[in-house]
This record gives C-alpha cells, structure tokens and sequence, in this order.
C-alpha cells in the first residue's frame, strides 16, 4: 500500500487536529503505511492507532527561518507516496520547499472559512495552492469562496465534510430537572471563538431573563499559544461580574462523557469550517444554540434542532437563549431527538474515508 503522510503543526485539541487523526486512523485501517509529522512541541490530545509512525520536528526556540529550513530539508528527503497536509500555515510550510516538484502528490486542506485571508493564506491562493493535487475544503461556504478565487482550481476541489462516529458520540440524555438550564461550549479560548462577546453577552442575558441559568467552558489551557485567552477569559469573568452564571473548565478530549449534564449545547463563534463541535453536539442528540455563519445552518436549523444567532449581535445572541430558556423539558427533548436524526443523515464513515481515497489513488 501507498505511504502517506499527514502533516499539521499539532495534535493538541481542536477540530482539525481531531478529523486529521480520525482520518490518519482510518487510513491505517485501510492499510496504508501512515506517519503524522508535527512540528509544535505540545502534547498530543488524541490516541493514534498504534501502525501509525509519529515524527515531531524540533524547531522550538527557532525563528520563522529556521524553522522553515528545518521542516523544508525533512521533506525534501522523507520518502512519501502523498502527503496530506490540514490548515493554512502548515500548507504554506509545505508547499513552499515542493513548489517546484512533481512529486510527491500532495493535498492540502483548508479548515475554516476565509474572511479577511492572512499574507500567507494569500500567498497560498495565488501561488502555492497550484503546486496541489487537490484541495479539500472540510465546508462547502469555504469552497465556494475557493472557487471564485480561481476557475482554474475547479476539478481540483473537493469538499469533505467532517465526520463524526454516530456510535462513539452516542444519545445522552437531558437532565431531568429544568430548575438551573445547563448549557455546555466545548472550545479553545481563541478569538475566533468569540468568547469576549459572549461574555459581555452573558452579563446581558443575567438582565433580561429571570431564568436560572449556568454556562460551562471546556477549552481552558494554560501552556503555550492558549495562555492568552486562558488569562483573558478570566479578566473578563470578574469584569462583567459572571462568575455565578459562567464556569470554565479544563480542556477535555472525551467531550461525550459530559453532554448528559447539560441542557444544551453552544458554539458562538465568529466563523467555522464544517464544526467538529457541533458535529459531536448533535449525534449526542442535544439542543445546539450556536452562531449562523459557515455551514451551521447544515447541521443545525433554527428552531428545529436549536437556535442560530448573528455571532456580532449582542442582543441576537441574548435572543437565541431566551427562545430555549422558554422550552419546555418534552421540547428540548424533541430537539433533542432532530439534532440525531440530522447527525444519522449527516454522518458516514465509508463516504468519508472513501472520499480521501479516491484522491490518493486516483
């Protein structure tokens, strides 16, 4: 079987970091001859299988050139059939030594939706991503987006949606009593996640409803690039006077084991790919309040299985939870109830691993 090799800076928590290594898996599965080569000295989040070979690349401490020369001289003699390479700084990484080579065969993909593109991400759209077999957008608002940058890209994009395994991320119930609403985020503390907003919207929310409520944040870390929004969260807690309706946790790799403690699940951030949080929300069958930008709306849709909101407006977030705060228990049951109905119709493993194999093979 071929080799390939998967590359991103990282294994820590995150939804690329968790599709690369689902992906990884399952190529092993299939029996691929499969290495993952990173290059941040940080803790791996997730369990790899154990045919996977792993190579960490020692550049901390080294400036952006060093690194690059690094990381470029490792690719120039690793011995690979593909390379798939996930986010917009690893593929410019990459694609910057083997721009001027035929082989090997490599695919990039992009995993989130582009609003203002950085000076790489431009750099990548209008010279490197030619070197690319294929590029995958994991939602189909970033393909579109691809699309209208360059026609010429057309055949070579191919949308691939995340995957999440309806049986590992199975239906948790819904607390019985609705005394204190319970609402979960699973996220880091970046700004695209718009935490800053959402606590100055939580301070709001305390006025307007005279509902009992509690929010939970699982994303905190206090190492290396999330020391910032660890520290910042924190600061805006006792700014806004939101300790008794807002907790944050420790970042957590088993998000499944705590859905069944909460009424509802949020995500409000500024923009998305295709959402691993919301994906791992709704085969979990709960409610989902969560921002309508990107491809939510596929996953969640408005007062069906869950309310979206304007991620900028305030008063539209405040809006979208005083709705659910208005549910009864058998409504946000039955929300419940649509959000894995829409994960089951959502969600295939076959068509997944498959889609990657046709483009490594083809």
């Amino acid at each position: 079987m071929k080799r390939i090799t998967c590359f991103t800076s990282n294994l820590t928590g995150g939804g690329a970091e968790h599709q690369l290594t689902i992906l990884s898996n399952l190529l092993a599965e299939k029996g691929y001859d499969v290495t993952i080569v990173t290059y941040n000295n940080i803790p791996d989040h997730y369990v790899l299988d154990k045919r996977i070979k792993r190579i960490l690349l020692n550049v901390d401490g080294k400036n952006n050139i060093i690194k690059q020369l690094i990381i470029s001289k490792f690719f120039f003699t690793h011995k690979t059939d593909c390379i798939i390479s996930y986010r917009s700084v690893p593929n410019f990484i990459l694609l910057l030594p083997l721009f001027i080579t035929r082989k090997p065969k490599i695919i990039v993909s992009e995993r989130n939706t582009t609003i203002v593109p950085s000076f790489r991400e431009i750099i990548n759209y209008n010279i490197l991503y030619n070197r690319a077999d294929h590029v995958v957008p994991n939602s189909h608002t970033q393909a579109k987006y691809l699309k209208g940058l360059n026609k010429k890209w057309k055949d070579r994009i191919t949308t691939i949606t995340n995957y999440t395994d309806v049986e590992e991320y199975s239906v948790k119930p819904v607390p019985k009593s609705t005394e204190v609403i319970k609402i979960g985020v699973f996220a880091r503390l970046f700004p695209q996640k718009n935490y800053e907003r959402f606590c100055f919207m939580l301070s709001k929310l305390k006025t307007f409803s005279d509902r009992q409520f509690c929010v939970y944040w699982y994303g905190d870390k206090k190492e290396g690039e999330f020391i910032k929004g660890s520290i910042h969260i924190h600061q805006l807690i006792e700014e806004y006077h939101i300790a008794d309706v807002f907790k944050v946790k420790e970042a957590v790799s088993n998000v499944a084991d705590y859905m069944n403690q909460f009424h509802a699940m949020c995500l409000p951030s500024l923009y998305e790919g295709f959402s691993n949080s919301i994906s791992e929300y709704i085969c979990c069958g709960k409610a989902v309040l969560c921002s309508d930008v990107s491809d939510n709306h596929i996953m969640v849709h408005d007062g069906v299985n869950g309310f979206l909101f304007a991620p900028t407006d305030v008063n539209s977030m405040c809006d979208a939870f005083c709705k659910f705060f208005q549910l009864t228990q058998n409504q946000i049951i039955e929300m419940g109830i649509n959000s894995r109905q829409i994960a089951e119709t959502l969600f295939d493993k076959d068509n997944f691993i498959n889609s990657y194999v046709r483009l490594i093979e083809d």
